[in-house]
């Protein structure tokens, strides 16, 4: 299980929206000068991470909970979420080279045209297959943890 902080914002029948941004703004370790994310928060400002996450705690909005995710429903839909498009950019500079030639035009117009469908295919079925990526209050955290 893939577990993360948050801060329970509201409520939504038994749906518990959570913030997940973390509070140091990834700056509080020893490797935040050379970290791509340390970067990546100087240069945009931390993102709020609000999500919605099952819960059959019963928490109220201002609960620090620990939300988690199974590791086999996150890799399936990492996956599905990266190599549908990256296939479908393939396979469609490979049909446009095969159909049309070998020429730049063509197998760049075709990439472009077979990412473009793969974006879409997630897009259209990713709530399917991300379905069980959907985090769950796993506890409460005290107050003085």
């Amino acid at each position: 299980m893939i577990e993360q902080t948050a801060t329970v914002v509201r409520r939504e029948g038994d749906l518990a929206w959570v913030d997940t941004r973390p509070a140091s703004a990834c700056g509080g370790c020893a490797a935040a000068e050379g970290c791509g994310t340390g970067v990546w928060v100087r240069w945009f400002g931390a993102r709020r991470g609000l999500l919605p996450a099952r819960d059959g705690l019963g928490t109220a909005p201002g609960d620090r909970v620990v939300i988690g995710v199974p590791e086999r429903a996150f890799l399936g839909g990492s996956l599905a979420v990266y190599l549908l498009p990256l296939g479908a950019l393939l396979a469609g500079a490979w049909l446009a080279g095969v159909l049309v030639g070998t020429g730049d035009g063509p197998v760049l117009t075709g990439a472009l045209a077979g990412l473009a469908l793969g974006l879409l295919l997630v897009r259209r079925l990713g709530g399917r297959w991300l379905a069980g990526t959907r985090p769950r209050v796993l506890r409460r955290l005290d107050d003085g943890v």
